[in-house]
């Protein structure tokens, strides 16, 4: 059959995107060889053909992703038996500082550490596939930063986090401190003082100020810092430390990569929070402020959020102990409760933090300002139908082309 025959007996067929194309090539070349010429008879007493030293080396080490994925390399591992990890409980964890996961199937995992000089290390998974049930929830936890890298595609369904938990720090966040001290990271907020209440953490979003008595000054929120393209990829800046109790701990870090595509399903959430300003105690002992959100970074030829993609601030303490680490949602977190309050954590369209009053001492915290949130795509971009917090109109939610 000629070339242009085989042509014809497959212009019936409709294919739909590069792979459907690349597949619909090796399968014309299949259906066209049988009228092919036959291969020349080889003589049984000829000498061996020689194997090229390409043929006969093994497959390269290190995966193909099509493009080069910010902060992260794949080189050098060997990735034949990553397999499909599937999420469909709650509590699961999985460590930044080694393999160690209480959920997923370790053996189906290739983990690695990436130093990124001067900026702390990335802890990262590998595996061929990852779905998050509507019903699990997958925590990534430790000291450093967390990425999570498909050979094929992420499906996230439940909740993935690195946000500050009830009782643990983020990963890859500046961790609160104490005793009147400054928050930790370029945008910690500033400490507390008898006539005065610690400043939020800053990232994208400003740190809200602190309330302060008529005799003293706001403890400033903390100013932004970083690079919109999260690179290289740090989690967010603590709050202002109370006498009492800590700042809240800067949201996390973590960096979701695939090969062919990302969803964020309607019941998906991804989630950087801040953590909540410690309460206060009498008039002289102010309470901690609200961290910062985090860093998220999605990198996929295809991104679609149906569902939530939030890197929140928490709200900043006062006397009471009611306010809230930086939600999952487009909801601001809420300050405490006085009767002077805590400062709202940013959310949405409102970058910056919430501002705390001063009514009675000890004054209200500063919430903490938003983080950063960012999607490399091929082509017109990420499709965007759910939730993004900070949002697209607060500047802090940004995309870009992948490399």
């Amino acid at each position: 059959m000629t070339m242009g025959a085989c042509m014809k007996k497959w212009s019936g067929l409709v294919f739909r995107g590069v792979a459907a194309l690349s597949l619909a090539s090796g399968v014309g070349v299949v259906a066209c060889s049988s009228d092919a010429p036959p291969a020349a008879e080889v003589d049984a007493g000829a000498p061996e053909a020689s194997v090229s030293a390409e043929a006969a080396a093994p497959p390269p080490l290190g995966g193909d992703l099509g493009f080069t994925p910010s902060n992260l390399s794949l080189a050098g591992l060997d990735l034949a038996n990553v397999g499909d990890i599937v999420i469909d409980k709650t509590g699961c964890t999985w460590s930044t500082a080694s393999l160690d996961a209480s959920c997923g199937d370790a053996k189906k995992m290739v983990f690695k550490q990436i130093d990124q000089p001067g900026a702390g290390k990335i802890g990262m998974y590998v595996v061929r596939s990852l779905r998050v049930e509507p019903n699990g929830a997958l925590s990534l936890r430790g000291t450093y930063a967390g990425a999570i890298v498909a050979l094929d595609k992420l499906d996230i369904l439940g909740t993935v986090s690195v946000g500050v938990g009830s009782n643990s720090a983020s990963a890859g966040g500046f961790v609160g401190t104490g005793n009147n001290g400054k928050g930790g990271g370029p945008g910690g907020g500033a400490a507390g003082s008898p006539s005065n209440a610690p400043g939020g953490g800053g990232y994208c979003g400003k740190g809200g100020n602190g309330g302060a008595s008529s005799s003293g000054a706001p403890g400033a929120g903390g100013a932004p810092w970083g690079t919109a393209e999260n690179v290289p990829l740090v989690g967010g800046a603590s709050g202002g430390g109370g006498a009492v109790d800590k700042g809240g701990s800067g949201g996390g870090a973590l960096q979701l990569v695939a090969k062919n595509f990302i969803t964020i399903g309607t019941t998906g959430v991804v989630t950087a929070g801040g953590g909540r300003g410690g309460f206060g105690g009498v008039s002289s002992q102010p309470p901690g402020a609200g961290g910062s959100g985090g860093a998220l970074l999605l990198e996929s030829p295809v991104i679609t959020v149906q569902g939530v993609v939030a890197a929140n601030g928490g709200g900043g303490g006062s006397k009471s102990d009611d306010n809230q680490n930086g939600q999952g949602s487009g909801t601001p977190a809420k300050g405490a409760t006085g009767p002077s309050t805590g400062g709202n954590g940013s959310a949405g369209d409102t970058a910056v933090g919430g501002d705390g009053t001063y009514v009675a001492g000890p004054g209200g915290g500063g919430g903490g300002g938003a983080g950063r949130v960012r999607f490399n795509t091929r082509g017109a971009g990420p499709s965007l139908t759910g939730t993004v917090s900070p949002s697209v109109a607060s500047a802090c939610a940004t995309s870009g082309q992948l490399k």
